[in-house]
């Protein structure tokens, strides 16, 4: 029995619009938050994805100042206007993949399971998954920890085979290790990578030739 795991973003959705709306909104909010200017905000966000070595910036802000996760989230993540973000919704050739795959499939990221809920069902596939692994969901453990992905085994276990796409290559390195079948969703303008031990797709439409 397989499971089919998908990373959310650049990988089941473009989120190169997305992600320049999100920073924004966080600098504004950081702003506001700490009484400091836009750029004083950006400069303690750094500061604080070292200090507590992450790459998740809210993350670093909760730990930091001992702000609620789920207000942070409410007055970040799920302020961006999706129909600014140039993403393709709705994504039929997505939608059509994903129900080609008859196995259950599960969303696992690291940004909140709220949003990803929220852009893919903006996007159309939402009822795709049968499950949606966030940071919350891992116990506020990021992708490559292997603690986040053993959150994904105990969600959903009975499975012998965990099939895994993502567009990152360390992300894909832990799935590896610990025996998921990996498949690299490569970015566009990524470079080639040479032996990497994955299943590499250029496109998504590229799935069904691994099926």
């Amino acid at each position: 029995m397989e499971l089919w795991v998908f990373d959310n973003d650049g990988t089941l959705y473009d989120d190169f619009g997305t992600g320049e709306k999100f920073m924004k909104i966080l600098f504004d909010y950081v702003s506001q938050l700490l009484g400091v200017s836009a750029e004083q905000a950006k400069k303690e966000v750094t500061r604080l994805k070292e200090k507590w070595h992450t790459e998740f910036s809210i993350l670093a802000l909760v730990k930091e100042y001992s702000v609620s996760f789920s207000e942070m989230v409410e007055n970040t993540y799920l302020r961006i206007k999706l129909d600014e973000c140039g993403i393709v919704a709705p994504d039929s050739l997505r939608l059509a993949v994903l129900n080609s795959i008859g196995a259950r499939k599960v969303v696992f990221t690291n940004n909140p399971s709220a949003f990803a809920r929220r852009v893919l069902s903006y996007v159309g596939i939402e009822t795709c998954f049968i499950d949606f692994v966030g940071i919350e969901e891992t116990g506020f453990c990021e992708k490559p920890n292997p603690q986040a992905y053993k959150a994904v085994e105990n969600r959903h276990g009975g499975y012998n085979r965990i099939i895994f796409c993502d567009d990152s290559l360390k992300n894909l390195e832990t799935a590896r290790s610990l025996g998921w079948t990996t498949i690299w969703c490569k970015p566009q303008n990524a470079r080639p990578e040479a032996g990497t031990g994955h299943l590499v797709i250029s496109s998504f439409e590229e799935l069904k030739r691994v099926l």
